[in-house]
């Protein structure tokens, strides 16, 4: 007697809002599947209208013709040709796939964000979505691959033609790095090497040479002590009402210019410029210097900081509990610094006099309106303080910032821990969360090269000795200027 065989069925929630079930089965070993939408107008020959119990009765009568041997494919489109998915209905099965833990560890919610609202919604399926999988060859994804850059060359024109894009959110749009469109074609590749496990292709054309760019070197940023510093303070001058004019005054005061120097200077009234340098702050406190303490201080991720909730903070004992996917318990405890913790105080002092939520369950970071901060607003914040920064350093004479982002400040607190713990790699890598010690290495490999400045010093001894011992103690190196 022949065994019976067996079948699953996948609901599978596609971008549109509608459902397509996938019933899976085997027939002489090979997995084969029938795709039914609940959407009457699709494409896949199913006549749409399916329901989940139509769609288990179906999977049923499929189940009983392959047990008497007598199953055939019966989807076909108009063409004659078999019928396969389109791209839109297997990335959206392959997503459900991949959030199940089917390939892995389930993703991390900002890996699903960063996979299925920007690559995959964004970018891949406007241009793949209804593509049959069979149609997808070399040749459309090298389009789609040399679009991208085409693109990517049409907005560098228009912005070097003085003109600012805005998407939806009016905030301005950057045109895509060789990066970026690396990371749709690797997760293009990711989604077709599953439908050629599953037998639905028998290749992958988005892998090999053709669909290769050239990735620039990633720049790692983090501060200096004094770079750290500065921002901390036009943090606080931006908390405390201070304008960019008046920090420009304060910095060339202390510089020792006179009031009327400043005026003519900052193209100001010499009344005006008086009036920058008598202006007082407001009282202490604010959200602005409290994140960037938060970052620079504690180390966390821009997620982790916006996401932290008051009953995390254990001040009393300097510790703070943060959800951590990678740490074997859920929770990651950090040790907080002093400064961090009158940091934190501070901030809740502040948040109670402004009329913010400050219990238990409320976000410790929240905006003047009181709402929480998003990552986004992050970002914008700390170009708006390094743009401040860099004016006040130039006055001073001193390098502008690099580019300063979340993980900026991120990688300062490593760098700083990591020259004040005496290099305990694995405390910093608990403190931060990193899985591997890959990461913290290769801070501390940047770290080492920068910290070893005094090389330079020892390297003007040691030619010093050598012309001391052949030229006798009173000589003197000839400098270009005295030839």
């Amino acid at each position: 007697m022949a065994r019976e065989a067996t079948g699953t069925i996948a609901t599978v929630l596609l971008t549109d809002g509608t459902k397509a079930f996938h019933l899976r089965f085997r027939v002489n070993g090979r997995r084969e599947r029938q795709i039914v939408h609940e959407r009457r107008d699709c494409e896949c020959g199913c006549g749409g209208d399916w329901t989940l119990p139509k769609a288990r009765a179906e999977l049923a009568n499929i189940l009983a013709r392959v047990t008497a041997g007598v199953w055939k494919p019966r989807e076909s489109r108009p063409d004659g040709t078999a019928r396969d998915p389109t791209f839109h209905e297997y990335a959206s099965e392959w997503v459900q796939r991949w959030k199940a833990g089917e390939f892995g560890d389930p993703p991390e919610p900002a890996t699903v964000t960063d996979y299925v609202d920007w690559r995959l919604a964004k970018h891949l399926l406007p241009y793949f979505a209804l593509h049959p999988l069979s149609r997808i060859d070399k040749r459309l994804c090298a389009r789609f691959k040399a679009d991208k850059v085409a693109e990517r060359d049409d907005l560098d024109r228009v912005i070097a033609a003085g003109a600012v894009l805005k998407n939806r959110n009016r905030n301005p749009i950057r045109p895509l790095s060789n990066r970026s469109i690396t990371m749709f074609i690797r997760l293009l590749g990711q989604i077709l090497d599953q439908a050629v496990e599953d037998d639905l292709i028998a290749a992958n054309p988005a892998r090999g040479k053709h669909m290769r760019l050239a990735v620039e070197k990633h720049v790692r940023t983090f501060l200096e002590l004094d770079e750290l510093a500065d921002l901390l303070q036009s943090a606080t001058e931006l908390d405390a009402g201070v304008g960019p004019t008046t920090t420009r005054a304060w910095a060339l005061a202390h510089a020792g210019a006179s009031p009327r120097q400043i005026a003519s200077d900052l193209d100001i009234a010499v009344p005006t410029a008086y009036y920058h340098l008598a202006k007082q702050p407001k009282t202490a406190g604010g959200h602005r210097r409290a994140i960037v303490a938060a970052l620079a201080y504690g180390g966390l991720r821009i997620s982790e900081a916006c996401n932290l909730r008051r009953r995390a903070l254990r001040l009393h004992v300097s510790r703070m509990d943060v959800e951590d996917a990678k740490t074997p318990t859920g929770i990651r405890e950090v040790d907080l610094t002093p400064t961090l913790v009158q940091e934190l105080k501070v901030h809740r002092a502040w948040m109670q006099r402004a009329g913010h939520d400050v219990t238990a369950d409320a976000c410790v970071f929240q905006s003047s309106a009181g709402t929480p901060l998003r990552p986004e607003g992050v970002r914008r914040l700390l170009l708006t303080l390094a743009t401040r920064t860099n004016k006040r350093r130039e006055i001073a004479g001193l390098n502008p910032l690099p580019r300063v982002t979340p993980h900026t400040l991120r990688r300062t607190y490593i760098s700083i821990m990591l020259l004040a713990s005496g290099g305990d790699v694995e405390y910093v890598m608990a403190q931060v969360g990193h899985a591997d010690a890959e990461t913290t290495m290769r801070i501390y490999s940047q770290l080492l090269k920068r910290a070893k400045r005094d090389h330079g010093l020892a390297f003007d001894t040691l030619v010093s000795e050598a012309r001391e011992a052949v030229l006798g103690s009173g000589s003197e190196p000839t400098t270009a200027a005295g030839q």
